[in-house]
């Protein structure tokens, strides 16, 4: 399960009183993404929604190439979202993968890919984003 998870902790290692404390807080934090109920219904456009939110998502100094992007599919694994689609980005010249996660049309999370996110078995299309306006100095 992706966030919200399981530590890497062995079984019955103790753990110290802060780190408990910690653990705690963050479960309580996954306690308020709210239930499923029904089937979802998926963004009405994750490629905008994804177009939108990239240029603010890598850094400037970084040399971004071609974007591609997979299909939208049902997320199981992330509770936060209902719906996920990866990102393949060439970053200063290395392919990068990335998590793109949806709730409520919404982008809720978007992150380097792990193994349970599976990007690398996914099919890309190329993904444009449009030339941002350039923001006029204030006077």
């Amino acid at each position: 399960m992706r966030a919200c998870g399981s530590g890497s902790r062995r079984a019955g290692a103790s753990w110290p009183a802060p780190m408990m404390l910690s653990v705690a807080l963050a479960a309580a934090g996954c306690a308020t993404v709210g239930p499923r109920t029904g089937e979802p219904v998926p963004p009405q456009d994750y490629r905008k929604l994804v177009t939108d939110k990239a240029p603010d998502f890598f850094a400037k100094s970084v040399s971004v190439g071609g974007l591609e992007i997979s299909a939208l599919r049902r997320e199981e694994h992330y509770l936060a979202a209902d719906w996920s689609a990866c990102l393949k980005a060439y970053l200063d010249g290395r392919t990068r993968l990335f998590a793109v996660y949806f709730r409520d049309d919404k982008i809720v999370e978007m992150s380097s890919a792990v193994q349970v996110d599976a990007c690398k078995k996914e099919t890309f299309e190329p993904l444009t984003i449009p030339p941002q306006p350039e923001k006029q100095p204030k006077k």
